[in-house]
């Protein structure tokens, strides 16, 4: 019982971390394609478009992760 609940409490800081990291990543992502973070020799360009439009893509990878944790503790 005792190494279940270890289990569970590890796979808690996994999920949490992955929050933290889609904070990081959609923050970086944003700066960047809005241009408050300035890249070297860049305008607003096509690249800014791709970046801004990898926000989404991020957010589901991110969540998909955190439901396939979310199975895991239920499943345990």
């Amino acid at each position: 019982m005792d190494i279940l609940r270890t289990e569970i409490i590890e796979i808690q800081k996994v999920r949490s971390s992955l929050i933290k990291w889609r904070i990081v990543i959609i923050s970086a992502l944003g700066a960047t394609g809005l241009g408050i973070i300035k890249l070297p020799n860049s305008e607003i360009t096509y690249n800014n478009i791709i970046l801004l439009s990898c926000i989404p893509i991020v957010c589901i990878y991110v969540d998909l992760a955190y439901f396939n944790y979310s199975i895991i503790i239920t499943g345990i």
